[in-house]
């Protein structure tokens, strides 16, 4: 028996009717490849690395938020408002947000490559 409300799925966020009480993903594959990231976390704490960044893969796309530009780059949000803010980067102002186009993130890592 489906039940009369929606419930968003703890890894894809997409919104689904569950069959029971207890269910928290939308497909079983949600559920194996949640599972699979728990393990991965769980083994890099274990060996020392920072398991809090996000396993998701970033999409190419055309406009970043700070948030996916910083893991691109490998530095924090603050650190990368503190260089939209010196206007060492050059950002867009789409729907209230801002981006950092995929050229400027390019460009940032491929100076960073050049560095080392």
């Amino acid at each position: 028996m489906k039940l009369p409300f929606e419930r968003e799925c703890m890894y894809c966020g997409a919104f689904f009717v569950p069959n029971t009480s207890k269910q928290i993903y939308c497909q079983n594959i949600c559920a194996s490849r949640h599972y699979k990231e728990r393990v991965k976390r769980r083994k890099l704490s274990e060996l020392g690395f920072d398991a809090s960044f996000p396993i998701k893969p970033i999409i190419p796309k055309e406009l970043y938020t700070i948030y996916e530009a910083s893991l691109l780059l490998g530095i924090s949000k603050q650190a990368l408002s503190r260089l939209i803010k010196k206007n060492q980067i050059k950002t867009v102002k789409s729907e209230g947000l801002t981006k950092i186009t995929y050229v400027t993130v390019n460009q940032l890592l491929k100076s960073r490559n050049d560095e080392y």
